[in-house]
Parts: structure tokens; sequence; C-alpha cells
């Protein structure tokens, strides 16, 4: 009773407490290293299920959506995305990691807490941010203020997401988002095709927000209404909050300023087609987006109980480069030939896009997965977000030099160049003894 907080110490004494303590009844995480294994291999086969079928339902919609909307649309939609991602990282529960990653479970009012700091956090950002949009930046705007929306909604799925992810109920998680997912794009389309143009687009993110907070509450403990009571207490669990999702907000910042990057350079029609690009590029994305997932909660179980992380971290490298060289290589090869085929000679400067970003990923991806689930479960969370702004940083200003001279293109043929400033958090990982510092 008198032993310091988890999330109260040090990231170094963090660190060593994970590694050596050993587990002592319920006051730590629980699962024994079997059932940590067969969570998590559930949980890869779960979600990629899960994203299966979302892409399957995506490509359908895109399919549709493609040959009713213009990449204007796409490019005005991209601007109200910011939004969606936000209320994304806000309701995954990122704020509230500590609570994933300690050894003792959240109590029902730390939950509460949790879940109303955040709650004002999103009001906050949602109601300026749709109001300025809505009066001061028109049909863009507008579309905007309805897609922020989602932001408070989804901020109620914070207690449930948390208390899932330290059992690694993947299946139930998994539940949720495709049924979220499908609801949401089959009213998209619906809306579409009714004549709603890129309002249905808009509509759909408030529907996804809506149903996903509905099943996440269903299916974990209940629902945990927003409480404020001790929020002054809650400084430390924020403070690694804000660390681990450091690394989201510095990709959000890369994403949006090459969206900005585009519109001023070279249009709103450019803005679509890389807008599209990222669509399209879920597909082979599947073979990481799993894995980080699984990998931040089964690694805080693995470090609880003292298991060394060496030899883990290296099979993960090795097994997820294998995968991903199979999986990309084939995707690349394949898309200058299906983009315009399937989808229209319009939006033939995406095939152009993808193979560079596959080869980026290859390059990125298998290091990236291991780093980003050990570093944070060791209490280093800010090492990820430093790698991110320098991938930004590199990025942005190689595809600001080429744009006006090869066009949308620079995109692609720029992201290999990121892929190395990525690579030097982790050069430690591999290397024996960091686990145990």
């Amino acid at each position: 009773m008198g032993t310091p907080r988890h999330w109260d110490s040090p990231p170094d004494e963090l660190a060593a407490a994970a590694t050596i303590a050993p587990p002592r009844g319920d006051d730590v995480l629980t699962l024994a290293p079997d059932e940590v294994k067969n969570r998590s291999l559930a949980g890869v086969f779960f979600l990629t299920f899960s994203s299966i079928i979302n892409l399957i339902v995506g490509f359908g919609a895109s399919l549709v959506l493609a040959r009713l909307l213009t990449p204007e649309d796409f490019g005005i939609v991209a601007v109200g995305t910011t939004a969606t991602l936000l209320a994304q990282a806000l309701a995954d529960g990122g704020l509230g990691a500590a609570m994933v990653r300690r050894p003792e479970p959240p109590t029902r009012q730390e939950l509460r807490t949790m879940n109303g700091i955040q709650l004002v956090l999103a009001l906050a950002i949602c109601l300026p941010v749709a109001a300025v949009a809505a009066l001061e930046f028109g049909h863009a705007g507008a579309v905007t203020a309805v897609m922020i929306l989602s932001l408070p909604i989804m901020t109620l799925q914070t207690p449930g997401r948390i208390t899932l992810s330290r059992s690694m109920r993947f299946d139930r998680q998994a539940a949720a988002d495709t049924g979220s997912s499908v609801i949401s794009l089959v009213a998209t389309v619906v809306a579409v095709v009714l004549g709603a143009g890129v309002w249905g687009l808009a509509a759909g993110a408030v529907i996804k927000a809506v149903i996903a907070t509905l099943m996440i509450n269903l299916l974990s403990d209940g629902f945990h209404r927003p409480s404020l009571r001790g929020w002054r207490g809650f400084g430390p669990v924020l403070l690694f909050g804000v660390k681990f999702q450091a690394s989201f907000y510095t990709f959000l910042g890369r994403e949006q300023g090459l969206n900005a990057l585009l519109a001023v350079s070279a249009g709103v029609g450019p803005l679509g087609i890389w807008t599209f690009t990222n669509r399209i590029f879920q597909l082979p994305s599947l073979a990481f987006n799993t894995l980080y997932t699984v990998g931040f909660p089964a690694m805080s179980n693995i470090l609880a109980r003292g298991q060394e992380v060496g030899p883990i971290l290296l099979r993960m490298v090795r097994r997820a480069a294998i995968v991903g060289t199979f999986i990309f290589g084939t995707f690349a090869a394949a898309s200058p030939k299906l983009i315009p085929s399937v989808f229209g000679e319009q939006w033939s400067d995406v095939a152009v896009i993808i193979p560079f970003c596959c080869l980026s990923t290859v390059m990125l991806g298998s290091i990236a997965v291991a780093a980003s689930s050990y570093l944070p479960a060791v209490g280093r969370p800010g090492i990820v977000a430093i790698a991110s702004a320098c991938l930004g940083v590199i990025w942005l200003g190689v595809t600001a030099a080429f744009l006006p001279s090869i066009g949308v293109a620079a995109i692609g043929i720029t992201a290999p160049a990121h892929a190395l400033d990525t690579n030097w958090p982790c050069q430690g990982c591999a290397k024996p003894g960091p686990w145990h510092r």
C-alpha cells in the first residue's frame, strides 16, 4: 500500500520495475505468458479479419464514390479528416495509456475522471473550430464543422477501450470497429447515391462515431459517466499520455502539413489524389496495423512479468520484414495496371505514388512495429515522437522541393527518403541489455 504508484515513477524506474518485479496477485497485470501469447495471436487474427472486412466494404464504397465524386470533393473531405483523426486519437484512450501499462487495474472512478478530462478537451477543441469553420470557410468549412461533431462522441469510448486493451480482448474491439465502419460506409454510399454528395461522407463520420461508441460500451464493462472528480491527481497520467500521443500528433501534423502544401502549391485536385491514395493504401497496410494495436498491451504484460524481450523484438522485426516484403511488393507491382482499370483513368496518378510508398513502408515498418511497442511499454514514448517529427520535416521539405517540377508524383518519389530517419531511435533495441536498464 505504501509503495510508489507505477505511473508516478520516472521512466528509468518504470522500466526497472517492469522487468524485475514479479506479479503479485490482483495488484498487477495477471495474464500468464501463454495467455499473453494466445491473446496476441488471437488479436492479430481478429483485427486482421476485421480490417479485411472493412477494406472489402471500403473497396466497394470507394468504387462507387470514385465514380460519383470528383478529386475536388475528396480534397474538401480531406480538410475535415483532421477532425476525424483527432477524434480517433482521443477515443483510443491514448491520454490514458498509463492505465494500460501500469500494474494496478484502474478503478471505475479513475476511468470516469479520465473520460471527463478527455470530454472537456474534446469540447474545447470541437466547438470553436466548428464555429469558425462554418462561419468563415464556406462549403469546405461547413463540411468540416459536421465531421468534427464526431470528436466529443468518440471520446465516450475511452474507458471501454482502456479496459479491453488491458485484458487484450481484441475480438470485442474488432467487432465494434467493424460494425461501426460497415454501417457508416453503407450509410455514406446510400447518401451519396441519393444525391447528398460530399455531405454523405461528412455524415458518415458522425454515424461511425455514434455506432462505435455504443458498441464499445456494450462490449466492455458498461458506460462510465464522465466526471471531473479528482482531476488534479491526474497530472502524471496525462503527462505520460501526452508523450504517448505525441507520435500521433506529429504524424497528424505531417499529414496535414502535406495536405496544406498540396492545396497551396498544386490545388484541390492533387490534394484529392493524395487523399484517395491514402484510402487505397489501407489495403497493404493491414500487414502492420494489427501489430501496432496488439504490440503495446502485449509488451506491457511481458515486461510486468520480468521476461527478456530482446529475442521477442528480434522475432517481431524479422517476421514483419518477411511479411511486409511479400505483401507490399505484390501490391506495388499490381497497382500501375490495377488502379486505372478499376477506378478510372482520372486516378492514374495514384498508381504512380503507391509503389514508392510501398518501398518506404517495407524499409520502415518492420522496425517501427517493434519500436512502437517496446519504447512506450518501458516509459519512453517520447523517442517515437521525435522520430516521427524528423520524418515529417524531411518528407515535407523534399516534397516541397520536387513538387513544382514533377507534380503530385513528388509525394511518392520522395517517400523512401524519410524511411532512413525513423530507424535510429530503436537501434539499441536489438543490442543486449537495454530492456534491463
